[in-house]
């Protein structure tokens, strides 16, 4: 069985495997900064409202 074929695209689907790899890796990092900013903003929006409500770190204030 003559493998020369397979192997001379072997460096190309290598690549190719690499270049798919890098780029999930990218959008799975935009994602995370995405879920990184929605958890801040949401943060800070309780922040918000336990100040509104009247409550601090231990409870309702008397």
């Amino acid at each position: 069985m003559d493998h020369s074929d397979s192997d001379s695209h072997s460096p190309i689907l290598v690549t190719l495997l690499q270049h798919k790899t890098i780029e999930s890796v990218l959008a799975r990092g935009e994602k995370l900064d995405s879920l990184v900013e929605k958890s801040s903003d949401l943060s800070a929006a309780s922040q918000v409202l336990i100040c509104d409500v009247g409550f601090d770190s231990i409870g309702p204030e008397s």
